[in-house]
């Protein structure tokens, strides 16, 4: 794999997280999610790491490559650097779907669920290839994207089911809260299993 594949790769890396990022702010922002304050503690630290990690990239940017081997790209740069977008990184979709504060939190928390783990098989993809190519700051930063995105993951998997027993519990007005709460504790249960 040359190193100018690698760059690429991980540009698309970057925008996937910077997407997911955004995501995650639009999300943050909404009225819906001021209701459940542990959900909204765990998308602002995700945000908050996100931005020691965007802080990371920009303090060594494609430095991280070798001077030399961009600049020997740059110069074997056969016009198809827009194929950016072929990467297994790029492939993966932003959240998709309608403005987020006309949804339920618990389908706003999981389409970000889903959207953290297409990030996360790209952000593989690059890490094995940087360790491949010998480009351990590239493997490393990649490796933090990761744990940043799994610890956001293993969060939203926690706080999920409550979420969504909550929502029905308001919008629903479930005659029986009690059974729904009780729902809620036994599939948190066994999601930890």
């Amino acid at each position: 794999m040359s190193a100018q594949r690698l760059t690429r790769e991980f540009s698309s890396l970057i925008l996937l997280a910077r997407n997911l990022q955004r995501e995650l702010g639009e999300v943050r922002q909404t009225q819906a999610l001021q209701r459940f304050p542990e959900a909204n503690d765990l998308l602002g630290s995700a945000l908050d790491r996100f931005a020691e990690l965007e802080e990371k990239y920009n303090e060594s940017g494609f430095l991280l490559f070798g001077q030399e081997e961009k600049e020997e790209d740059e110069s074997q740069d056969n016009g198809d650097s827009a194929n950016a977008r072929d990467t297994p990184a790029a492939q993966a979709p932003a959240v998709a779907g309608e403005s987020p504060e006309s949804r339920p939190v618990s389908e706003m928390m999981m389409d970000l669920y889903v959207a953290c783990a297409r990030v996360t098989i790209g952000t593989t993809a690059v890490h094995a290839r940087a360790l491949a190519r010998g480009q351990e700051p590239v493997a490393e930063l990649a490796l933090a994207y990761v744990a940043t995105i799994s610890d956001l993951m293993n969060g939203i998997n926690k706080l999920l089911p409550h979420t969504a027993v909550q929502e029905l519990i308001v919008e629903e007005s479930l005659s029986n809260p009690m059974a729904a709460t009780e729902s809620a504790e036994k599939i948190a249960g066994a999601l930890k299993d």
